[in-house]
């Protein structure tokens, strides 16, 4: 499966998670009151829709201290407004991997940034959508952090209002997950609200030495024609949950994975050619790192070294970026110890 068609079904799924359940509760229209338990930022949600009056209907809990919701325009005007829709899960960490789609590799994410913990999935493959997701330390709830995950519609597809349309997704996110916070029992220092959310995009089909991103440092030139690699695709370096460095050559593909909080908990992404773990703070719990490869390169001792060496690199360098400890996995214990980096956050 493609990034794009990962990303079409992520947000089919989204958008569709209240479709097919009676509302726990009938629309709260202006007054949101308790809708939402009080979460959702009516201005900046005002803003994203289009609409002076938004109504909020609230789904069925799936786990304890979940919440679901949708909001949107009290009333509808036109046929944008039938579409235009923010739906938001409120979740705790332990329970966050059943509201993610992790199906494909993740080259789509960015970080959120801002202090943020978390990533922004901008409509890549369909411009009038897009999905935050944001974590907060809080030890009162399983798995001891709350995840808040934003999926918007603005129901247009108009590219030239995409980056406006994100931007202020990302300020409705922001500010609804430092609202939940508190109301969840949430003592973590939550990220700053976005004046403006200058999204790095994904870089792909650079040389390796040009890496600024997730592949940065990750292949030498040495390593690099070991593996045959010509060039890398990279997702830009921050607290993003799911981190991608792809290399490729004419017939060589590799995959670096790190998972991060409830990503970390179904990868989606099958048996890989090595792994490690790391334990980490703010509410990331376990991160999970995996390298993927079609070639068969254990019988390639030189070639499997190569990898090795490549997969210790970005996942020393990943989780020192994110505050966690010294990774541990297999095969890496050799290597992991050469590529200790000074922690850059």
């Amino acid at each position: 499966m493609t990034v794009g068609a990962a990303f079409v079904m992520a947000a089919s799924l989204a958008g569709a998670f209240l479709a097919g359940h009676e509302s726990a509760t009938d629309p709260v229209a202006d007054d949101l009151g308790e809708g939402c338990r009080g979460t959702v930022p009516a201005a900046a949600a005002k803003t994203y829709l289009e609409s002076d009056h938004i109504a909020v209907t609230e789904g069925p809990l799936q786990h304890p201290g979940t919440l679901r919701c949708s909001v949107t325009p009290a009333a509808i005007t036109s046929e944008a407004d039938e579409d235009a829709r923010l739906d938001v899960v409120i979740s705790p960490g332990e329970y966050g991997a059943d509201y993610l789609d992790l199906s494909g590799i993740p080259g789509v994410t960015v970080p959120f940034g801002h202090g943020w913990v978390g990533s922004y999935a901008p409509g890549e493959a369909h411009p009038s959508v897009g999905v935050a997701t944001l974590l907060l330390e809080c030890p009162t709830q399983p798995g001891d952090a709350l995840m808040v995950r934003v999926y918007g519609d603005w129901s247009r597809e108009d590219d030239e209002l995409a980056a406006q349309k994100d931007e202020q997704l990302a300020v409705v996110t922001a500010r609804l997950a430092r609202q939940a916070g508190p109301e969840w029992g949430c003592d973590g220092h939550p990220g700053e609200v976005p004046e403006s959310l200058p999204l790095e995009e994904p870089t792909s089909d650079i040389p390796a030495a040009e890496a600024t991103g997730t592949c940065s440092d990750v292949l030498s030139a040495e390593t690099a024609a070991v593996l045959g690699v010509e060039t890398v695709s990279e997702t830009p370096a921050g607290l993003a949950l799911v981190e991608h460095c792809g290399a490729r050559g004419d017939e060589e593909e590799y995959d670096l994975l790190a998972y991060y909080g409830p990503s970390a908990e179904d990868t989606g992404m099958g048996q890989p050619h090595l792994a490690a773990t790391a334990a980490c703070g703010r509410g990331q719990g376990w991160a999970h790192y995996a390298a993927f490869t079609d070639e068969n390169v254990d019988e390639q001792p030189e070639r499997a070294a190569a990898l090795t060496d490549a997969f210790a690199a970005f996942v020393t360098t990943s989780a020192q970026r994110h505050g966690c400890e010294t990774p541990n996995g297999q095969d890496l214990e050799t290597t992991l110890g050469t590529h200790q980096r000074q922690d850059t956050t």
